[in-house]
């Protein structure tokens, strides 16, 4: 039985503690009202991540933040392959309201 990789507390708590560690970077425009970003990353076989690449932001250091935070976050349990852990592939979908 093949197991996908899943953070403790599931998702909707790993979104709740990505968005309360987030820091909102400054953005200059203000009809800007949310901050979209596209993570790339892995989970290894051990649950932490590596490879963390952002594939869109909007060029105010959220690219990085988002980074800095997922670094910060818990590592996951990993994704189980005929009942051994494997390394697996993500992409991850940020939405931080910015007003």
């Amino acid at each position: 039985m093949d197991i996908p990789a899943s953070p403790e507390g599931g998702l909707q708590k790993f979104y709740y503690d990505f968005a309360k560690a987030f820091q909102t970077p400054h953005v200059p425009d203000n009809s800007i009202t949310q901050l979209r970003i596209m993570l790339a990353f892995v989970v290894e076989k051990d649950g932490s991540f590596s490879d963390i690449k952002v594939l869109r932001d909007l060029g105010f250091g959220d690219g990085a933040e988002a980074i800095r935070v997922l670094q910060l976050m818990p590592r996951w349990t990993s994704s189980l392959l005929e009942g051994k852990p494997v390394r697996s592939q993500f992409t991850f979908p940020i939405t931080i309201k910015v007003r």
